[in-house]
């Protein structure tokens, strides 16, 4: 996973038109050091799709823009725009159902 910043997201990666999965977290967030761990797994299983992370402590536009709730928060981009968000994360499995239709291996 590749720490990205507010600047990468909006010029580089939504502009690209590519499926991307961004992770929202901050850094002494415990629940996002599990939700980090969990995605570790499932970007393991899933070849094909990249995945970013941004602290949103240094996003606020983006926060603003996407009116991201709260954090751990797994948005997928794809075509340009945010497409989906996933705030809820109980298990692997369930995280890595949510992101495998987006995948390469779809």
């Amino acid at each position: 996973m590749i720490e990205a910043s507010e600047s990468f997201i909006q010029n580089r990666l939504l502009a690209s038109g590519r499926t991307a999965v961004v992770f929202f977290h901050t850094p002494f967030c415990g629940t996002c050091r599990l939700a980090e761990r969990m995605l570790h797994v499932a970007e393991t299983a899933l070849s094909g799709l990249p995945f970013f992370k941004c602290n949103i402590n240094f996003a606020p536009e983006l926060v603003r823009r996407y009116e991201i709730r709260s954090v751990p928060c797994i948005a997928i981009v794809s075509e340009g725009r945010l497409t989906d968000m996933l705030y809820r994360m109980q298990a692997v499995d369930e995280l890595y159902r949510f992101l495998k239709p987006w995948s390469a291996d779809a």
